[in-house]
């Protein structure tokens, strides 16, 4: 990655416990020494913060650049302990990061503030497979994974819940992740420039033409904005 002016490059590599931050005016290179390999780097919009994710140091290093690249002593490390994290997704405003696996089984996010440097846990009903900071940085999708068969109720919920595909809608004020299940996999899902809502299409058997749906959120029932998306016009 580059920071927004161009000035500085750092990258992580395969079976190398470092990050390597590299002038690129003046060529010089500095290794910042980790307990583990890094299995994501990602910066805040602005540049001034890097943020490092260790899965198997179970750790979250966050370098304020470029202080930190002289003084390694004022690096900040966050333990992520009892959880494992191989991902992170920034807000957009820089202050926030959404750390999860979608190699687990696992069902829970942590959001690290990125300003107090510390971390909370956000229980889930499924495991992740992604998570899309809406815009504005305050709520957030997840998108679960689903274990393979098809949900049966004679499962009981828990059983019937895991087989099925869904999301949840994550909001940092309230600290509370709401689930809605959906009949088939909600694939892309795109925000309204707000972030106020978002927007995806399902396709399944019930209904092979598919149709897009949209859902507040702040909550309630997804609505049903067009049927037959695939009879749409293409041009």
């Amino acid at each position: 990655v580059i920071t927004p002016d161009g000035k500085l490059a750092l990258l992580r590599q395969t079976g190398v416990k470092a990050i390597r931050a590299v002038d690129l005016a003046s060529k010089a290179i500095t290794d910042l020494p980790l307990s583990s390999d890094a299995t994501d780097l990602d910066l805040t919009g602005d540049g001034k913060l890097a943020l490092v994710v260790l899965r198997e140091g179970a750790q979250v290093v966050l370098v304020d650049l470029p202080a930190d690249l002289t003084d390694p002593t004022k690096i900040d490390t966050l333990s992520t302990a009892g959880y494992t994290v191989g991902q992170a997704e920034l807000t957009d405003d820089g202050k926030h990061a959404f750390l999860f696996s979608n190699a687990t089984t696992q069902e829970v996010v942590l959001v690290a503030d990125l300003a107090a440097r510390t971390l909370t846990v956000f229980p889930l009903k499924k495991g992740v497979r992604a998570v899309r900071p809406a815009p504005g940085g305050s709520t957030a999708v997840v998108v679960h994974n689903k274990v393979p068969g098809s949900p049966s109720p004679q499962e009981g919920v828990e059983g019937l819940i895991d087989k099925s595909w869904g999301y949840s809608l994550l909001s940092l004020p309230s600290s509370f992740a709401r689930l809605q299940i959906t009949d088939a996999d909600p694939g892309q899902l795109a925000f309204t420039p707000d972030g106020n809502e978002i927007v995806y299409g399902l396709k399944s058997d019930d209904d092979p033409e598919g149709a897009l749906y949209s859902i507040s959120m702040l909550g309630g029932s997804p609505k049903r904005l067009v049927g037959n998306i695939d009879s749409a016009p293409t041009y």
